[in-house]
């Protein structure tokens, strides 16, 4: 499995060895126009080789099984969301449904907070795979439960 590397805004990702936990700052400038994942080979002083992935998100996302639905044209689609960020989440789809990319909907989720918070969010489709989706807030302003679950859970 790939290391993750985290790309900050100028262009600079820190690698960090898996085996010995040396740091190395490297520009990745060169990579940051492309759309597609970007896998590369790295090698540490101490020797060792492995793989790195650039993840270039502005947002971090945090790997979730939440159960939730999206209300499209009045219709009820049960859903779970595998990730989530200040901007969107992760669908993944358990009915077919009509929607399409550019479709504002209502995502109604529960996190897996103690008070088990009901979230209800205005989104947009921007992404749409075979049994999936990718929506963005059409807010990014949360102020409540689930900001507070973002500020502890995403830092």
């Amino acid at each position: 499995m790939a290391e993750r590397v985290f790309v900050n805004g100028n262009n600079v990702a820190t690698f960090v060895c898996p085996k010995c936990g040396k740091a190395r700052r490297t520009d990745v400038s060169k990579f940051t126009g492309m759309d597609k994942e970007i896998k590369l080979k790295a090698r540490c002083g101490c020797g060792h080789s492995y793989s790195a992935k650039l993840e270039r998100r502005k947002q971090v996302r945090k790997e979730v099984n939440l159960r939730g639905a999206v209300f499209d044209r009045g219709r009820r689609v049960p859903v779970k969301v595998e990730n989530l960020s200040r901007k969107g989440l992760k669908l993944k789809l358990m009915n077919r449904t009509e929607f399409q990319v550019g479709d504002k909907v209502k995502v109604e989720f529960t996190l897996d907070d103690v008070s088990a918070s009901k979230v209800v969010r205005e989104a947009v489709v921007r992404k749409k795979f075979p049994g999936s989706a990718g929506v963005e807030f059409v807010t990014s302003e949360h102020y409540d439960k689930f900001g507070a679950y973002l500020l502890f859970h995403l830092g």
